[in-house]
């Protein structure tokens, strides 16, 4: 942390922060647990949803994350390392504490612990003492909750692994007698942990204690038996017989024989054929054996979405890497999305995991806790490969963790494992569908790259079919390669015409058939995650936003959170972005046959209404931000359950609308030909303004002559006047003058018979800049005129103010710039007065033009740059191009060529990104 404060954090015992050497009280129990939670992933991102369940887990209420800010608004001034800094951070989707992990005790700790498996004997006994001693009790003590506690199991057990290599280390160097107290407290904590209790015993034997570590063993066996049935394991066993070779002859208790060591080789079959991954691949060697492991169990988990290839990819890699785990593997199918939902619980796994052991089936306890002690204890002195496949959620997992160094798990599963990351410190990959040279890779790989060849672009368009899911994918390769009738290009003819891809993609089992393999996902969900996730189906375009599907499902935007959380988890649900949510197009065809399945007509009706008013609500709010001088339609208001997105920025209201553009666009048209005519043109209109201003010029005449039908349809008088005036400004940008001049004498005409004074007035200025840009100078003056006086009897301030400049460009135009002055100059005047900074700019242009056709350049450049000033707060991107055009030309009458041309560029830039028919002019005037 670049800041001259120095802040510690201790959690290895009661949570406390240190800065600059004295105790600051951080705060009630609540808000430790906030900094513990902040403290663990210091220097990364900690989701607001990760934090609120660190914190308050399954009883977390809808209040909690209104606390949670509360809290995190406290920790922010206690962290604070200027007057205007923290070291708390907020960053997109929740919050970083930026401080180094040496800061951090457990961190530190974890270092020590790393750094001392590369030194010499001497070295290493120093760092591992040094790293024992940053414990001062239990871990977080205090805190309470579901997370505390599996975090606090978690460091407990690298506790015991960091002191069992600390007393070996002293069996090296000749000093056990150092080991006997810390070993003696941690057997006292965990007293059926076999290893601990052998290293306890190895050391009191090693300091001339025969008698005590004969004493210790009997004990340890005395208690296994009374409480597991179970006699001492190999390591202990032993040890006990080394002790008794050196121990005078009276000594008690006959040597236990060991048992038998079975060496199980349980991993299935490799896939045969495994292509690409080749960087997924990497990431494993690198999860799994990174340089100066800590010797704690290595814990990865591969998760992603059905149908992915996680098992492949996992029994790929394990064969790969098994022969670094001597005492060989275990592998068990959890069965956690199994068709059947027969989960395999834990205790089963743990019987069979001990039948793999060579434990007799006579001697596995009944009792859990036996059992899982007992699997903990015979792998506690092993190095194995543990693959758990397909495992439902963290808590399937946990009971079949190793307790000690040595061995690697590998996980999979289709949930996201988030808590195991959280608590056991699991490295996950998630796991992603092929882009599209991996799904050519995988065809050519079962085709032949003859056949791929002659397919041409239907290769492509399969792998979009699929989603790039390897299963679909093989499913694919499959029928064409086991038909002689069919080729890839049939295929995909099949798949882009059939009314859902996936009778295309039907397998020959319960194991390959898509609907099948997704239906094991769907099922696990709550109802209603299953609810929502059918639901968006029905939402047009590729993603939305959280505002969006919480309309579409009718959901308060707290539930949607706890459902959307619940479907990522799933991976039936990904965030495209930090709020938007999409899924891959499959899972998307699925999700459509189960809401006709589920929802009734009713239903689903009214679910596109409140998306169609989320639509048409949440448009009109960032039309309000990125236009405020326009003509307001107000539309009825919103059906119940609908939530409509709201803006901070123009900025945000413009990111969403081109986030939204596709499913806007695809709404109108849906409403125009499904008879929602209403909708169609209010949405139609709505976006209207936010189409020209991005540079959309098609598709606003597209959507405008869509708007403009359906209110054909409607038969509605205002519906009709405003869609024949929007649509005539659609016409005029694309320069069809006479189809513009229809439609506004319709619009006129529709207007007057309505008594829309501001309708008829504005018409009358998107008529003057048409007959301007076909330089009939007077004609335009005489609309914004006839405009301005409508204004007038409408009694419009902003709308009188706007006709003015009009009537002041009008007049530079012809020519006549003193009158052009007073008439813009009084404009800007009334703009500034009702706060309208785009038209205020836009007659600050008007002014400079006219002074630099008088001749006062030096006041032109003045105006012109408070013009892009005010312009600059609005984001209209097409009037700085026409400014900074205006000041180029000032600037060269003074000589600064330089300054010129550097405008002209930018105006150029500026059209070209909005597509704009004038860049041709300014481009062929550059060069000139």
């Amino acid at each position: 942390m670049a800041t001259g404060v120095k802040m510690e954090f201790r959690m290895l015992g009661p949570v406390e922060l240190h800065v600059d050497g004295r105790v600051v009280e951080p705060g009630p129990m609540q808000q430790r647990a906030v900094l513990a939670a902040l403290a663990v992933d210091a220097g990364r991102v900690v989701p607001t949803d990760v934090l609120v369940d660190r914190v308050w887990g399954s009883s977390a209420t809808y209040g909690a994350r209104r606390t949670m800010q509360t809290y995190l608004s406290r920790l922010r001034r206690l962290l604070r390392v200027s007057p205007d800094s923290s070291a708390l951070v907020r960053q997109s989707g929740g919050y970083v504490l930026r401080i180094d992990g040496g800061d951090v005790d457990v961190h530190r700790f974890r270092r020590l612990v790393r750094c001392a498996a590369a030194e010499p004997a001497p070295r290493r006994a120093g760092q591992l003492e040094a790293a024992l001693s940053l414990w001062r009790g239990e871990a977080l003590a205090g805190l309470r909750g579901e997370w505390a506690e599996r975090v606090r199991r978690a460091w407990h057990r690298e506790r015991v692994d960091a002191a069992m290599r600390w007393a070996q280390t002293h069996l090296e160097l000749g000093t056990p007698q150092d080991a006997l107290s810390l070993l003696e407290d941690l057997v006292a904590e965990n007293p059926l942990l076999e290893p601990l209790s052998a290293a306890l015993i190895e050391a009191l034997h090693a300091s001339g204690r025969p008698d005590d570590a004969l004493w210790r063993y009997r004990a340890i066996r005395d208690r296994l038996a009374d409480e597991l049935g179970l006699e001492p394991g190999t390591q202990l066993a032993t040890v006990q017989r080394s002790v008794l070779q050196r121990a005078a002859p009276a000594a008690e208790a006959p040597a236990v024989a060991p048992r038998p060591v079975t060496v199980p080789a349980q991993l299935p079959l490799a896939p045969q054929r495994f292509t690409c991954r080749g960087d997924e691949l990497r990431t494993l060697d690198e999860m799994a054996f990174p340089v100066a492991r800590a010797g704690s169990a290595a814990l990865v988990a591969i998760c992603g979405s059905a149908g992915v290839g996680k098992t492949a990819l996992a029994l790929h890699w394990g064969h790969r890497v098994r022969n670094r785990y001597p005492d060989g593997n275990l592998y068990i199918n959890l069965r956690g999305f199994h068709p059947s939902g027969d989960v395999v619980p834990p205790a089963m796994a743990l019987r069979v995991f001990l039948i793999g052991l060579g434990v007799p089936v006579a001697q596995i306890p009944s009792e859990f806790e036996a059992r899982a002690g007992l699997y903990r204890s015979l792998l506690a002195a092993r190095r194995m490969l543990v693959v758990l496949d397909n495992a439902r959620d963290s808590d399937q997992v946990r009971p079949l963790l190793p307790g000690s160094a040595g061995s690697l798990v590998l996980i999979t599963s289709r949930d996201g494992l988030a808590g195991l990351a959280a608590a056991e410190g699991a490295s996950v990959l998630p796991l992603r569908p092929f882009g599209p040279a991996d799904a050519r890779a995988l065809l050519r790989d079962r085709l032949g790259d003859e056949r791929v060849s002659a397919g041409g672009t239907a290769t492509d368009e399969i792998a979009q079919a699929c989603g790039g899911l390897p299963l679909a994918l093989t499913i694919a390769a499959a029928r064409v390669a086991g038909s002689s009738g069919m080729s890839l290009r049939s295929l995909a003819d099949e798949l882009r015409l059939s009314p859902t891809p996936l009778d295309a993609l039907r397998g020959w089992d319960a194991a390959t058939d898509i609907r099948a393999i997704f239906a094991c996902s769907y099922q696990t969900l709550s109802h209603p995650a299953a609810r929502l996730f059918r639901m968006l189906s029905l939402y047009p375009g590729g993603d939305c936003s959280l505002a969006g599907a919480a309309s579409i499902s009718g959901l308060p935007l707290p539930r949607l959170r706890a459902c959307v959380d619940e479907l990522i988890r799933a991976h039936l649900l990904f965030e495209t972005s930090p709020g938007r949510l999409a899924c891959h197009d499959l899972l998307r065809a699925y999700a459509f046959e189960l809401v006709q399945e589920v929802e009734t007509q009713a239903e689903r009706d009214l679910a596109v209404t409140r998306q169609l008013d989320h639509h048409l609500h949440t448009a009109s709010a960032a039309v309000d931000l990125v236009s405020p001088q326009r003509y307001r339609i107000e539309p009825r208001p919103p059906a119940a359950g609908v939530t409509v997105d709201r803006f901070a920025s123009r900025a945000d209201a413009v990111a969403w609308f081109e986030a939204e553009r596709a499913a806007l666009l695809a709404s109108v048209e849906s409403c125009a030909k499904g008879g929602r005519h209403w909708y169609a043109w209010q949405i139609g209109c709505a976006i209207a303004g936010l189409l020209t201003q991005l540079g959309h010029w098609q598709e606003h005449v597209d959507v405008l002559t869509l708007a403009h039908e359906s209110a054909g349809h409607l038969d509605d008088p205002v519906a009709l006047a405003h869609t024949h005036r929007t649509l005539g400004v659609s016409h005029a940008l694309l320069r069809r003058d006479e189809a513009a001049h229809q439609h506004y004498r319709q619009a006129l005409r529709r207007f007057a018979s309505l008594g829309d004074l501001r309708g008829q007035a504005l018409t009358h200025r998107n008529i003057a800049w048409l007959v301007e840009q076909q330089s009939l100078d007077r004609k335009s003056l005489r609309h914004n005129r006839i405009a301005l006086a409508l204004y007038q009897r409408a009694r419009d301030k902003r709308g009188q103010a706007r006709a003015l400049n009009g009537i002041g460009w009008d007049y530079a135009r012809l020519g006549e710039y003193q009158a052009a002055l007073r008439h813009s100059l009084r404009a800007a005047t009334l703009l500034a007065e009702t706060g309208d900074s785009q038209g205020e700019a836009v007659s600050w242009d008007s002014v400079g033009y006219a002074h630099h056709h008088l001749g006062a350049h030096e006041q032109a450049i003045h105006c012109y740059h408070k013009a892009l000033g005010l312009l600059g707060t609005t984001g209209d991107r097409y009037n700085e191009a026409e400014v900074r055009l205006h000041l180029s030309d000032s600037l060269e009458a003074l000589g600064d060529s330089g300054g010129a041309l550097s405008n002209r560029q930018a105006a150029l830039r500026i059209l070209e990104q909005l597509n704009h028919p004038q860049a041709d002019q300014v481009r062929a005037s550059l060069a000139r």
